[in-house]
């Protein structure tokens, strides 16, 4: 996704940070600007913004705008019916219907957004590997989502556990520890108990993949990879949690339904 891709200035150069500005600012019209006009808007060159277009992936300007004009329309609609004043938003039947569809979609657009195409695919061949002993660690208000992703892996014959703590009897008389899959479900990346169950299984040497909401916590830094979701910024912690919810939900179907199509031959990296 561009828009991600723009507001991660990280990997951006100083002149590149200036066009995807202009690019996120809601009030720049961008429709049918051609390049040079894009260069000259932020002060740049127009080989700064060939640089940055193909940085994103795509081999002309033309190709890159389209793309961006569509989620920029997207991403400039869901963001801006998030007002935090939920007085005026759960006000009505309505109104609630209205805020909850958008907050639904403005979650799973943005948690679209941010995965990772290599990470999932490398957690699903860990998953679908025969061999793979699957151990979910789950707490608190995921512990529900932990509980259907066991269930609907050992319905397609997967070898996998629930667990809300580490267990170091399990761990040290499994026969090869180099088998385990560590999947972590939890909606708080400074959760101390999840944490220490990370670091224990990197003690141990066993692949884990964590729920984060960003990859600079402690428990993404601790785990082999991460799956990001989004995170709601609202004045409500009712909604924060709904929210979380839902997009881990989402990430955990969107796997399961990768690893079932190729537990039945149907499914083909494209």
């Amino acid at each position: 996704m561009i828009i991600e891709q723009l507001k991660d200035f990280n990997n951006l150069t100083d002149s590149e940070k200036l066009i995807a500005n202009y690019l996120l600012d809601e009030s720049n019209n961008i429709n049918n600007m051609a390049s040079t006009h894009l260069a000259k808007a932020t002060f740049t060159s127009q080989s700064t913004v060939v640089r940055l277009y193909q940085k994103m992936g795509f081999q002309s300007y033309r190709e890159f705008m389209a793309v961006l004009a569509v989620e920029r329309r997207d991403y400039f609609e869901s963001t801006n019916i998030m007002d935090n004043d939920l007085a005026k938003n759960w006000s009505t039947y309505d109104n609630t219907l209205t805020f909850m569809t958008k907050l639904y979609h403005k979650t799973l657009a943005d948690t679209i957004s941010k995965l990772d195409r290599n990470t999932v695919i490398r957690v699903c061949n860990r998953l679908s590997n025969e061999q793979a002993i699957i151990d979910i660690y789950a707490i608190n208000i995921c512990y529900l989502a932990g509980l259907q992703m066991q269930s609907a892996l050992q319905s397609i014959n997967k070898t996998c556990t629930l667990q809300t703590n580490i267990n170091p009897y399990y761990l040290n008389h499994t026969k090869d520890i180099k088998r385990h899959v560590a999947i972590l479900i939890n909606n708080a990346c400074d959760d101390p108990h999840m944490i220490e169950i990370a670091q224990t299984l990197k003690e141990y040497n066993i692949y884990s993949v964590a729920f984060v909401e960003n990859n600079y916590c402690q428990l993404a830094k601790l785990c082999y990879d991460t799956l990001l979701y989004d995170k709601a910024i609202l004045n409500s912690d009712e909604v924060h949690t709904m929210t979380d919810v839902l997009a881990i939900q989402f990430i955990i179907r969107f796997i399961l339904c990768m690893i079932f199509a190729r537990s039945q031959d149907i499914f083909h990296i494209s």
